[in-house]
């Protein structure tokens, strides 16, 4: 659903940009550059979402949260936490962070 959409972040490491982790290709990845960094993908339009993965590097975030919005305005909490690797399901619209 995300692959190849438009992708920014708020830092990413030189290289290591936001649509990379979107580019289809698994052995590339966005790595920010700052301690706290923001990425989000416009998926185009509003769409249901049963699940989600992430796979983070050999460095993982001290916590995450990822969130959803249908007008890339309006944002809610999808899921959140301080453990590496999470699944969730609901619905999400515009992006995710």
């Amino acid at each position: 659903m995300a692959r190849c959409r438009p992708a920014e972040a708020t830092s990413e490491q030189p290289g290591l940009y936001a649509g990379a982790a979107v580019d289809g290709d698994g052995t590339t990845f966005w790595s920010p550059r700052a301690a706290e960094a923001q990425r989000t993908v416009d998926v185009g339009r509003t769409v249901r979402v049963s699940k989600i993965s992430v796979e983070w590097s050999d460095v993982r975030p001290a916590s995450h949260r990822l969130l959803a919005s249908v007008d890339g305005t309006r944002w809610r909490e999808v899921t959140s936490g301080v453990s590496a690797r999470f699944r969730t399901g609901g619905r999400a619209g515009g992006g995710s962070s």
